[in-house]
């Protein structure tokens, strides 16, 4: 028999008695290399200034959403979006004629392409960056508006109104992905 030694845990909780073999104190596993034990390897190597910084915000998110605030803040944003509890009255009318609905479509073609960076537009509608000539914010806003012109196809809508409808109810539940509706009803109620 192979004799161990002593530990200093052991000798401290009085268990000599106990078989060597039989008995070892408790350990904790390794730690496993996870996602999540990677971002902590990296916050130790990060900047003193960064790690306060992620402890400030930290700190203030969980203060500002936190289990007191949270109903009263979700009331107010409910009472905000749909007062007396009904959704508001629209202000938006839609387009009579066709010259004011591409009048809204250019208004938002223009309004999307000036919420991306100007780089990228153009590298995204424009082809190339490095070119001498400017396209123009015209040829960049008839770019996107061609792209809006496929939502305004009453075919593709509707497939992608069942896509959607379609994804957030296999979210819901998983197994209508598997099955038919019909074959759970049976399941279910046969």
């Amino acid at each position: 028999m192979v004799a161990c030694p002593v530990t200093r845990w052991e000798s401290e909780t009085n268990h000599q008695t106990l078989h060597p073999t039989l008995y070892s104190p408790p350990h904790s596993p390794p730690p496993r290399p996870t996602r999540c034990y990677s971002h902590g390897r990296r916050t130790r190597q990060a900047p003193p200034w960064l790690t306060i910084l992620f402890r400030l915000l930290s700190y203030h998110i969980r203060s500002i959403l936190s289990p007191s605030r949270l109903p009263p803040l979700l009331r107010t944003l409910r009472g905000v979006l749909f007062p007396n509890n009904a959704p508001g009255t629209s202000s938006l009318f839609p387009p009579s004629s066709e010259a004011e609905l591409h009048a809204l479509r250019r208004r938002a073609a223009s309004a999307l392409w000036g919420l991306l960076p100007t780089q990228v537009g153009r590298l995204y509608f424009g082809g190339r960056l490095w070119r001498r000539e400017d396209p123009g914010d015209e040829a960049m806003v008839d770019e996107v508006e061609g792209l809006l012109m496929v939502l305004s196809d009453e075919y593709c809508n509707k497939h992608l109104m069942y896509g959607i409808l379609e994804l957030i109810l296999v979210r819901l539940m998983p197994e209508l992905s598997e099955k038919s509706v019909v074959e759970l009803w049976d399941e279910r109620l046969g």
